[in-house]
């Protein structure tokens, strides 16, 4: 299907009669599988580019794949499992293709990201300095299923490992987030101040007030390496 070339610059998040999906998202805000409904898929600015895209506008089990990177993560793609009630189409660097036959809900999203794939990929990359990879390069790769349910049963799976990672990662980063805020305090209310927290802003040497910040800055590593460890556990 066709994409189209319209950068950041052509996109907004407030309104328009269409949705956009941009290689930069597919690199990495997206993970694996998009539920559009969810996620918070520009819209394009321009209502005259939509007509241009009627036979190209994204279905559910869509595939999309970033055809150009800095670095080997060139190919990453992203399947498509909701969408939202506007028309989407597929932005710039992007190449969005559309199985003939179904899979599974979850299942491509998961392989085509899968080392075994993209493995296959490596090779067929061009470029120095920005890494691409061309339609010609994703035919010349195969694509390996078992049978729809099994494909329905491992997708689902990696559905929920993925939702049980970004929970915990959710978790972690709002319990850092209180640390810090409490140590923030303790260090002011124990006279260190938010200098001490900036080092290019020095102030004249003072040894009770350097030991109360190393004091506060171990705490704070100790607590952040023991949230680190339950998150991990």
């Amino acid at each position: 299907m066709k994409s189209n070339t319209l950068s950041r610059a052509g996109l907004n998040g407030e309104n328009g009669t269409a949705r956009n999906v941009h290689y930069g998202d597919i690199l990495i805000k997206f993970g694996d599988c998009l539920d559009g409904e969810r996620s918070d898929l520009p819209f394009i600015t321009d209502d005259t580019v939509l007509p241009k895209y009627a036979g190209s506008i994204l279905r559910e089990g869509d595939v999309i794949f970033a055809d150009t990177a800095e670095d080997e993560t060139a190919g990453k793609s992203v399947e498509l499992r909701k969408l939202p009630k506007e028309p989407t189409i597929s932005g710039l660097h992007t190449i969005p293709a559309r199985p003939r036959f179904p899979f599974g809900t979850g299942y491509l999203g998961h392989y085509l990201n899968s080392d075994a794939y993209h493995r296959q990929l490596l090779p067929l990359m061009q470029g120095i300095k920005v890494i691409s990879v061309s339609k010609a390069a994703l035919q010349d790769t195969q694509v390996r299923f078992p049978g729809l349910s099994e494909q329905s049963a491992i997708g689902a799976a990696l559905n929920e490992i993925d939702s049980l990672i970004t929970l915990h990662q959710r978790k972690r980063e709002s319990r850092i987030i209180r640390v810090r805020s409490f140590i923030w305090l303790a260090g002011d209310i124990s006279g260190i101040g938010v200098s001490a927290y900036q080092p290019e802003k020095r102030r004249p040497y003072d040894r009770r007030q350097h030991q109360r910040r190393n004091v506060v800055l171990r705490l704070l590593r100790a607590m952040d390496q023991r949230i680190q460890g339950r998150c991990n556990s």
